[in-house]
């Protein structure tokens, strides 16, 4: 099924809970909106102007100077991209995937990096983990820093993975920023956010309808707490996290990982007009999921904090780390063969 297929079905949810849960429907409506209005909004807007500005002041490569050695070891991209790394695991989604949207747009990384740099860069923040998750859902802080630790060590390692299996050209850490006017710079920083914030809270309303009206038609199917879980956090990590508090903690590390299809389609929006994948950035969010699933098991076992696993979570993750060990090996074996195809064409 087609990229196409799959909007028309949820668009099909969403017509049917509105004529047979229209109560529902307009609850997750308005939540959605609420939402929005009292804290995406407030939070995100000042942070998109800020960093599309930040773009332009020449910050990143500064960052780079000083730190920026060390990523572009690991990760196979110009020093100047560690920026957006910092800043993706400080602010939370989506602010990486913006970061690194503005990144592109200003010529400061290639294309290939842009598309390594969206799995490894867009993150969930410290205080999404540590507060609402650890201390609001969980009721421990030392529960939030374990999964905040696995949190940043599955990004690494998605980075170095992404890596193996997603080519780029090379470029230079030295940018050239294009000359613009204070002015004219703060103008195009606020129509660009403007753009971005509309498109995520326009996902954000439709997805808070999908999430209450798929919510009753689970309880039909009388699922365990653990799938009902996942399902819901599939969609959206906050209900699904809500859910699996009681449940497993490594599964709440891999829901935190994979962020969602809601913040997936929000990233999407942000890169809309840049030529870079969803479904690339959607596999590495995955297997970033993996690793942070396996990352929080070994966290816990050693910090002696009681580990709560479901056999559901285990097959879960071994399916998954299967079928993307599949689509890896697959990359790999088709870049090559490009290469092979490529060499032969010149000569």
């Amino acid at each position: 099924m087609n990229g196409d297929g799959r909007l028309i079905i949820l668009a099909f949810i969403c017509v049917v809970a509105m004529i047979f849960m229209p109560s529902q429907s307009l609850s997750g409506a308005y939540e959605g909106i609420d939402l929005c209005i009292r804290r995406v909004i407030p939070a995100l807007f000042p942070f998109f102007v800020c960093s599309r500005i930040l773009m332009g002041s020449g910050l990143p490569e500064l960052v780079g100077k000083a730190i920026g050695r060390p990523f572009e070891w690991l990760f196979g991209v110009n020093r100047n991209c560690s920026f957006a790394f910092i800043t993706g695991l400080l602010c939370g989604y989506p602010i990486g995937g913006k970061v690194v949207a503005d990144m592109y747009a200003e010529g400061i990384c290639t294309k290939g990096e842009a598309q390594r740099m969206l799995g490894f860069c867009n993150n969930s923040g410290p205080l999404f983990i540590l507060g609402t998750v650890g201390v609001g859902f969980l009721g421990s802080q030392r529960a939030g820093f374990i999964l905040y630790l696995a949190h940043i060590l599955s990004a690494i390692g998605v980075g170095i993975i992404s890596r193996l299996i997603i080519p780029t050209e090379k470029s230079k850490a030295h940018v050239t920023l294009r000359a613009c006017t204070p002015i004219a710079t703060f103008h195009t920083a606020i129509i660009s956010s403007i753009k971005s914030m509309a498109s995520v809270c326009g996902n954000i309303v439709f997805f808070s309808v999908i999430i209450s009206a798929i919510t009753p038609i689970l309880g039909l199917f009388r699922l365990s707490p653990t799938a009902n879980g996942l399902i819901c956090g599939a969609v959206e990590i906050t209900s699904g996290v809500s859910q699996l508090s009681i449940i497993s903690l490594p599964l709440i590390g891999f829901l935190l990982a994979w962020s969602g299809i809601s913040i997936i389609m929000q990233v999407n929006a942000i890169i809309s007009t840049t030529g870079l994948s969803t479904i690339t950035f959607a596999i590495t969010k995955l297997i970033q999921g993996v690793i942070a699933y396996l990352f929080t098991t070994l966290l816990l076992r050693h910090m002696n904090i009681p580990l709560n696993t479901t056999p559901i979570g285990m097959v879960f993750i071994g399916s998954a780390i299967v079928v993307l060990f599949a689509i890896m090996i697959e990359k790999l074996f088709a870049n090559r063969q490009n290469k092979k195809s490529c060499s032969k064409m010149l000569f």
